[in-house]
């Protein structure tokens, strides 16, 4: 991007503590068939393997996303499909400028509910924040399967403990044996987050407008966790 240019330097907050990154503005932004002018672009070195940066969900604002994974795409609606069979309703909850779903958590000798930041940026299962940690001492009970070592995206490192979760409801589907990590007591994020490798099991139908999450099965959906 030889015409980008800086004008001012913001600091913002990652897993691992705050980082500071170049901001650029009046920029403008193309997605299929719509545009937008002076759009603020900010600078992340580390946004995510295979990337070349990040989106977020304010460019569809009152709109409705389809996530197809047994398609690979994605379809912006005006408005909900007719065709919404088999799919199961979740409420979403705005949660540190992101939005979280609410899962059952079964865990070694508890069941709980938990909120989870929907995170596409990260390719695991579940991390568990530092509230979470905190506050569910079964977590603790649960098998060890050694450290994980992850960065931010200001490059911070972190190391979370791999678990096993023995099941997951989500939208009222049962997941078993889910690979989870707990977050390492030294993030200053104390949020729960749910990642790809649980989402992509489902195909989504996102109402931004209602703030309301819509889940089936897909052809990944039985797959073990890796």
């Amino acid at each position: 991007m030889h015409s980008f240019h800086t004008d001012a330097k913001v600091t913002s907050g990652s897993w691992g503590g705050d980082g500071a990154s170049d901001v650029s503005a009046h920029h403008a932004l193309r997605i299929g068939s719509r545009s937008w002018n002076d759009v603020e672009l900010a600078t992340s070195s580390l946004s995510g393997e295979g990337s070349d940066g990040k989106l977020g969900y304010d460019f569809f604002a009152d709109q409705v996303l389809e996530v197809d994974f047994d398609r690979c795409r994605i379809v912006v609606h005006d408005r909900l499909p007719e065709a919404t069979t088999g799919y199961a309703a979740l409420p979403t909850h705005s949660l540190r400028g992101s939005f979280s779903i609410t899962c059952r958590v079964n865990s070694a000798s508890d069941t709980f509910d938990q909120a989870f930041m929907v995170h596409t940026g990260h390719s695991g299962a579940l991390i568990f924040g530092t509230r979470a940690v905190n506050e569910a001492p079964s977590l603790d009970e649960l098998r060890s399967e050694g450290a994980e070592v992850l960065k931010d995206s200001f490059g911070h490192e972190l190391r979370n403990e791999k678990v096993r979760l023995p099941s997951l409801v989500i939208a009222q589907h049962d997941l078993v044996d889910v690979s989870a990590s707990l977050m390492d007591p030294r993030s200053s994020i104390p949020a729960s987050v749910i990642g790809g490798e649980v989402l992509k099991r489902f195909n989504w139908l996102l109402d931004l407008r209602n703030d309301v999450m819509y889940l089936r099965p897909n052809s990944r959906y039985g797959s073990p966790f890796r």
